[in-house]
């Protein structure tokens, strides 16, 4: 009896159902009143970039996920120099590495995400 009661009230609790980051794209989307594909495009972005798993990605892979993220060619040039701009908005700690939380949220403030982005920068790179 105790197991049907159990299942009853956890047979479709997201919290049992889904991955950790699945979960946890629900959550930021939830709380930011965002679409989940919106946020989960983001998110699939930044782990495509995190090779080794760890949640996190380093410098040297920001500015590809940038020119992912917005969509820009490969043949047109991405100034270094605002790429450093970026990280260093973004890597507010220093540590040399953001996690995706912190890059979405850092996203979402500066460029927008969705089919009507609104941000600073999103006039300029949409």
């Amino acid at each position: 009896k105790e197991v049907f009661e159990w299942m009853s009230v956890h047979a479709f609790d997201q919290v049992m159902l889904l991955p950790p980051r699945q979960s946890q794209i629900r959550r930021l989307a939830q709380k930011w009143e965002e679409s989940f594909p919106d946020v989960e495009e983001v998110f699939k972005a930044f782990d495509s970039f995190d090779n080794d798993g760890s949640g996190e990605i380093r410098h040297h892979e920001f500015g590809e996920l940038l020119r992912l993220l917005l969509r820009i060619p490969k043949n047109t040039e991405f100034p270094p120099s605002r790429i450093e701009y970026f990280w260093r908005e973004v890597d507010k700690d220093r540590d040399g590495k953001i996690c995706g939380e912190e890059f979405f949220l850092w996203f979402r403030r500066e460029f927008g995400i969705g089919p009507d982005p609104c941000g600073p920068w999103s006039k300029y790179y949409h």
